[in-house]
């Protein structure tokens, strides 16, 4: 009603409806008043591109453009080309301009990661793609570094307005592509590259095929100097004035070291003053109230500030080994403004002389390309640089979410990675170390291919992250921790194919579940994928109090008990945080069993019917695999038939995992009852039980019950 008033309508994240709501309201100027929301970290590259994740180990976001919020813009690239194409909506405003303190996003930081500019105001990648298809300035920007693991795979974007992009990396063209800031595809040109040692090139043709625009990336060696550069041209003596100066790290033929991670101190002398610093890292607890900082993805800013005193200003930074640099800054007389007054409060802590661990590089000693005839690859690694602080290093096998795998294994030696696949699928090697408790600094990663070795299951009894699913349908979103987050206003499902719930099974679950208000919500899950002969097991409900971007635990008694290899699917139709889920395992052993759910029956004489198995005669035996007793020693045994005779023996057969038996008689008896309970020793551990009727046998079987004696009950 307000905006048939008004006749100018704002949306936030609300593009969906523009079609809509112009077909029913054509005299509303329609705009975008809130868009994007897509995270980035300066100088962070989370690969594959492909792979939507909010947030890595290491608490940073990916600048590939590939972290996403569950309410924001899923890709940049169309969220920008469908507004251009949208003659009646007026432009829009993205969230945000600059990264600023407060509302993180992941939530465990001091500042957000929804900018197109870290908080020092240092142009992220994203910069770079707004400049390309927002303004018509020349435009060419390599959206990456240029220092990983040799032979891994790079996604290699090139922000530019130019006709066609080219891209070299030693001089070898990688291949010339189009240019169309009208098509989402097409409006953003990405390479994949197998990274070696180099220079990394882009070239910029216009509309005649002429080279206009170049850039290039350069595999730098560690640091050697630094580079001061300062934004202003001079700093006015009005004890009022300020100037930015850009440090960064170079190696020693001056190629940018990007990942530079060096602790420096600031010192400033003259008519200036150090005001502040900033790396633009929303994970660094430093103040920026403080003189000795470390580089992020290879820059700092420092803000100096004029005392008033008619001198140039010096600014010089100092690093672990002893390495300066400085700038002179002019200082131009000016008049003192009136009213102002500078006590300096910068942190005077002690100089951190660390050399922190820039990149972990992993080389693969044979290939990586896994059959099944040849199943295992080993890697090298070491620190850069060389002499870089012992930081321990954690190694994963995991999926391109950064979830651990369990389709590979991996056995860490001093320098050596051996990683085994136990089935098919597309792995990651990831070296995480750093100077945090709580989380890494730097990830490290390369990619291992495995086909023909086939797929194990998924364990239910061991946490599985909702990031694992397979099946879906309806908007799933990145959620918290590897989480995922189902559709706000629509029928959403996640699926989880080929979970081996063992001959056990378990009816027991808990859901790890993050919601945004205390309301009531109600989740069905499914055996088997819906609409697709899947078969709805229960409907959930999940109510607590919120806590804000934390999941909190629910357990759940399921109607029946899960068994078997099944496809599992959860369906919502609200919106709900994911992390995953867990089933309790139980053992088998302490179940009450039909006998005609036996693994194997065979022998003379028998007559399966239905959950029983009848007229049991000679030679007959019934076995049933994966009991598990555990640490018990004795238990009691409830066997549930019927027997014309007067002693029906029943030879209970167990054997142990090392193929040791242990038989036991059970003499049931005609007129003792249709349930009769006897007392046996076991072996422990995991068993395979088989119930043996010897000649003469003349048994109905229906069903059996092992059962833990009491604490103290004595064996008769």
């Amino acid at each position: 009603r307000c905006a048939e008033v008004v006749k100018v309508a704002g949306y936030n994240y609300g593009e969906k409806l523009y079609e809509l709501h112009h077909r029913q309201h054509p005299d509303w100027v329609i705009y975008g008043s809130e868009t994007a929301s897509v995270l980035s970290s300066r100088g962070i590259y989370h690969f594959p591109i492909e792979q939507s994740i909010m947030s890595e180990a290491d608490m940073q976001c990916s600048a590939l453009g590939n972290s996403n919020t569950s309410w924001g813009a899923l890709d940049l690239r169309p969220m920008i080309v469908d507004d251009l194409k949208c003659g009646y909506s007026m432009g829009q405003f993205i969230w945000s301009g600059i990264d600023y303190i407060g509302e993180p996003t992941p939530y465990h930081t001091r500042s957000c990661y929804f900018g197109q500019a870290d908080t020092a105001c240092f142009p992220k990648d994203s910069f770079w793609l707004f400049r390309s298809l927002w303004t018509c300035l020349p435009t060419l920007h390599i959206g990456v570094s240029w220092d990983w693991n040799p032979g891994q795979m790079i996604d290699v974007p090139v922000m530019t307005n130019c006709a066609e992009a080219e891209l070299f990396l030693n001089d070898r063209s990688l291949g010339r592509k189009k240019v169309i800031r009208t098509e989402a595809e097409a409006c953003l040109p990405v390479w994949k590259v197998a990274f070696e040692e180099g220079v990394l090139r882009a070239e910029g043709y216009d509309t005649e095929g002429n080279v206009v625009m170049q850039d290039r990336r350069v595999t730098p060696g560690d640091t050697d100097h630094f580079v001061l550069m300062c934004e202003n041209d001079a700093l006015l003596s009005d004890g009022y004035d300020i100037a930015f100066v850009d440090i960064s790290a170079a190696d020693r033929n001056g190629n940018t070291v990007d990942n530079a991670r060096d602790y420096i101190r600031v010192s400033v002398s003259g008519g200036g003053c150090l005001m502040g610093t900033d790396n633009g890292d929303s994970t660094d607890p430093d103040g920026y109230k403080s003189r000795s900082r470390r580089l992020f993805s290879g820059k700092l800013l420092a803000i100096i500030g004029s005392t008033g005193e008619d001198k140039d200003v010096t600014v010089t930074v100092e690093n672990a080994d002893g390495k300066k640099a400085e700038i002179t800054i002019p200082v131009i007389k000016t008049d003192r403004k009136n009213g102002y007054s500078r006590i300096t409060r910068i942190q005077e802590i002690p100089f951190r002389r660390k050399k922190p661990v820039r990149k972990i590089e992993i080389r693969a000693v044979n290939s990586t390309n896994l059959t099944k005839e040849h199943a295992e690859c080993v890697f090298s690694w070491e620190r850069l640089p060389a002499d870089a602080d012992e930081q321990p290093v954690t190694w994963q096998i995991t999926n391109a979410a950064g979830i651990a795998t369990p389709y590979a294994q991996i056995e860490a030696e001093e320098r050596t990675i051996r990683v085994t696949a136990t089935g098919d699928g597309q792995f990651y090697l990831r070296a995480l170390t750093g100077e945090n408790e709580d989380h890494p600094d730097l990830i490290s990663q390369i990619e291992i291919s495995a086909v023909g070795i086939g797929r194990p299951a998924l364990d239910p009894y061991t946490f599985v992250s909702a990031g694992l699913y397979d099946l879906h349908t309806g908007n799933i979103g990145t959620g918290n921790e590897k989480g995922i987050a189902f559709d706000r206003e629509q029928e959403s499902m996640a699926g989880f194919s080929r979970i081996d719930f063992g001959k056990a099974g378990s009816d027991c679950l808990t859901l790890s579940v993050f919601a945004l208000d205390d309301k009531p919500y109600e989740i069905e899950i499914f055996d088997g994928e819906p609409g697709h002969g899947g078969r709805k097991i229960d409907t959930l409900r999940y109510q607590k109090p919120s806590i804000w971007n934390v999941y909190q635990e629910e357990t759940y008694r399921l109607p029946e008990r899960i068994t078997g290899i099944k496809t599992l699917c959860f369906r919502m139709r609200q919106k709900v945080h994911l992390k995953g889920f867990v089933f309790e395992r139980q053992s088998r052993a302490f179940l009450a069993h039909a006998a005609g759910e036996a693994d194997r029956i065979y022998g003379d004489s028998f007559c399966p019917d239905g959950d029983a198995v009848r007229e049991i005669g000679n030679n007959v035996t019934l076995t049933f695999d994966e009991i598990d007793f555990g640490d018990s020693e004795e238990v009691r045994l409830l066997i549930r038939g019927r027997t014309p005779l007067s002693i029906n023996a029943v030879t209970v057969r167990i054997t142990g995992e090392d193929g040791s038996a242990v038989d036991a008689v059970a003499n049931f008896a005609g007129d003792g009852g249709p349930e009769q309970t006897f007392i046996i020793r076991v072996p422990g551990g995991k068993c395979t039980v088989s119930f043996v009727f010897l000649p003469g046998s003349s048994f109905d079987f229906e069903g059996f019950e092992f059962k833990k004696l009491d604490i103290g009950e004595e064996i008769i």
